[in-house]
């Protein structure tokens, strides 16, 4: 091969060689891994603000490949073909939580981009710390903590018929307070800021009786206090396999193993930016102002919260989960961890 021969091929080869990099290169762009011009930023602002939704948004995609983005949430999938819309509404029920996957699909049915989001909305605040007095072996002199729901209509307070049976934790007592399971309906409250109320047991004198009270917001949503009952009750076992992330760039994940107890009645999170201030007292309170409750959960389904609530970038946060059972008795997680933000 002569001299011109050679540069003549290596300068096709080499011209090929270039043609063909493009082409990978273009194809490769669709990897999400690899696309760092541009992120979904899937994120809400009123993430537990509303009891019937949540607004979500993310960045618009500008690039001529667009065909959709794909909403999906349980078993349910939402196109937008849209590319100038950013923002959905997904509505749910108080208190309730969803796990929301974004996806955006380019003109070849391809994902280019995908995000997820865990959401919830607001429960109804319940009251807090019930308990009752026995001035008499005929009354019961009730006191709680009133409950701080902005759209309070009511309490119902309920009690056993019997005061030879507990109380069922029940879940929708309007419905299902009846004799055939120990619940009779004794006052209703329309003012929030009272916090007891005297009961008189009339033929139902005695020891060993239960009490719940029930508070209901302004659109029907309720949420049931624990019941506090003079029988012995006994706790189930806590938290386990608690743990926290460290690699993420904008959230912190906390995951814990499911209680498996028809006792459960809450997992609250609290959060410190110092480890010492995690540190309840003998009555399981807080009293440290620089410890936040960020969150009560009350589905006993759910094993994991994504912390996203200013947690900053290169940040750590240190965190303790509380167990509450249907009769007010609390465990802690017997450790606090550390979870972390990349930058």
């Amino acid at each position: 091969m002569t001299s011109l021969t050679k540069i003549k091929y290596n300068s096709l080869f080499c011209l090929l060689l270039v043609m063909s990099c493009n082409d990978i290169q273009t194809t490769i762009s669709n990897n999400p891994n690899l696309n760092l011009d541009y992120k979904l930023n899937l994120r809400s602002l009123n993430n537990g603000q509303n009891k019937d939704s949540v607004n979500i948004y993310w960045e618009k995609y500008s690039f001529d490949d667009f065909a959709k983005y794909q909403l999906s949430l349980d078993n349910t999938q939402i196109d937008i073909t849209d590319s100038t819309i950013n923002s959905y509404v997904i509505s749910l029920n108080a208190g309730e939580f969803r796990y929301i996957d974004l996806s955006l699909y380019n003109n070849q049915n391809i994902i280019i981009n995908q995000e997820s989001i865990q959401i919830h909305t607001s429960s109804v605040e319940p009251v807090n710390d019930l308990i009752f007095d026995r001035p008499s072996f005929s009354s019961i002199a009730l006191s709680w903590t009133p409950s701080i729901e902005p759209d309070f209509e009511k309490y119902i307070i309920y009690r056993s018929s019997s005061f030879s049976y507990i109380l069922p934790f029940l879940d929708n007592p309007q419905t299902e307070c009846n004799d055939v399971n120990n619940c009779i309906e004794i006052a209703t409250i329309y003012d929030k800021e009272i916090n007891n109320y005297n009961d008189s047991l009339g033929s139902q004198s005695g020891t060993g009786h239960s009490i719940m009270i029930t508070t209901f917001d302004t659109n029907g949503n309720f949420k049931n206090s624990t019941i506090y009952t003079e029988f012995n009750t006994s706790f189930q076992p806590g938290i386990s396999n608690f743990s926290v992330s460290t690699d993420q760039e904008d959230k912190i994940n906390i995951s814990w193993d499911n209680l498996n107890t028809n006792e459960f009645y809450a997992i609250e999170i609290w959060r410190s930016s110092m480890k010492d201030d995690l540190d309840p007292n003998f009555y399981g309170e807080m009293t440290n102002d620089n410890c936040t409750k960020i969150i009560t959960i009350y589905d006993s389904n759910l094993n994991f919260y994504e912390d996203r609530d200013n947690v900053g970038s290169s940040t750590s946060w240190f965190y303790l989960l509380k167990y509450i059972n249907k009769y007010s008795i609390w465990d802690y997680t017997d450790e606090t961890l550390e979870g972390m933000v990349k930058p």
